[in-house]
């Protein structure tokens, strides 16, 4: 961006924008001029912005519209079943809304920065019933750092007059650092993106459309796949790489291990059943040091193993 980082500089930088509004920000510099406390560098556009606005994000097509609330404004109601106009909260120019966890009424901040659809506090959890445990490989992080995290999941979910069935949950028992509102939740990218939204900071309404064939996702990947067979399937070079493996799953009980390579022309679908059925798989892993092949077939009983994820 051009940006002269100045650590005492205490004024908003400024860029113009193709809105033709200037673009006020800071830079945060706590830890140093050139890097987060994180190790992750990422931009916030705020709601001190996007208030002027009614914003319309359309995941499917990927594009964000910026649209006049002299000119447009979100309707008071609809009539298509699939669309549906819902009440938003503002608080601080962060918009936030009332979601059902197992018919529970929980108040979140939307936040497409959240790569999961859902993320509860411990309080919040427990009273919508959402069971978490620690899980190995889980783990997430906020803008003050790591946070203790579980992997939990919500037999039901509604928003607006949107139901979802056996929905992946992360869960910080001592919670996310103040994040979002006073039950300090979320509810994040897995869930907004199966619509195109509109959102009216003005008169405090949100509109919906939910998109056609919709699946859940967990951090983007196919959450119905990992329920059938407890591995969850990340896209590698020559196939899968194994990210999760939950307790007690098809893949655990097969042998699969965190960090596993799964070398395959094969769907993540066709692997997803491969496991869930117990056919011989065949990964690659780090056993001791060396990069090893293992044959896998159901009923094996192979040692745990901390692998190493193998080389990209």
């Amino acid at each position: 961006m051009g940006v002269h980082v100045r650590r005492l500089k205490r004024d908003p930088y400024r860029r113009k924008t193709r809105l033709g509004r200037d673009l006020l920000f800071t830079i945060d510099t706590r830890s140093s001029d050139t890097t987060s406390r994180t190790g992750w560098e990422y931009g916030l556009l705020g709601g001190n912005f996007l208030a002027e606005y009614v914003v319309e994000l359309d995941f499917a097509g990927r594009r964000v519209r910026f649209l006049d609330p002299g000119a447009y404004e979100v309707p008071e109601s609809v009539e298509s079943p699939a669309e549906a106009v819902v009440p938003i909260q503002i608080v601080s120019n962060r918009p936030g809304m009332t979601i059902h966890v197992n018919d529970q009424p929980i108040t979140l901040l939307l936040d497409t920065g959240a790569p999961m659809g859902l993320m509860l506090s411990g309080s919040i959890a427990r009273a919508a019933s959402v069971v978490s445990a620690p899980t190995p490989g889980f783990a997430m992080a906020g803008a003050m750092g790591a946070v203790e995290s579980e992997l939990g999941e919500a037999a039901k979910l509604r928003i607006g007059p949107f139901g979802f069935e056996n929905v992946p949950v992360a869960v910080a028992p001592k919670g996310w650092f103040n994040l979002g509102y006073p039950g300090d939740s979320v509810v994040g990218y897995d869930l907004l993106s199966q619509f195109t939204i509109r959102l009216d900071y003005r008169h405090g309404r949100m509109w919906l459309r939910r998109e056609p064939g919709p699946r859940m996702t967990f951090v983007g990947l196919d959450y119905a796949l990992y329920r059938l067979s407890g591995a969850l399937l990340s896209s590698h070079t020559s196939g899968f790489e194994v990210s999760l493996v939950r307790a007690g799953s098809p893949a655990e009980r097969l042998g699969v291990r965190l960090g596993d390579l799964i070398e395959t022309e094969a769907s993540e679908g066709e692997v997803a059943e491969a496991i869930a059925t117990g056919q011989e798989l065949t990964v690659t892993r780090t056993l001791d040091g060396v990069i090893t092949e293992v044959a896998l077939e159901a009923g094996d009983e192979l040692p745990a193993v901390g692998a190493e994820p193998p080389p990209r």
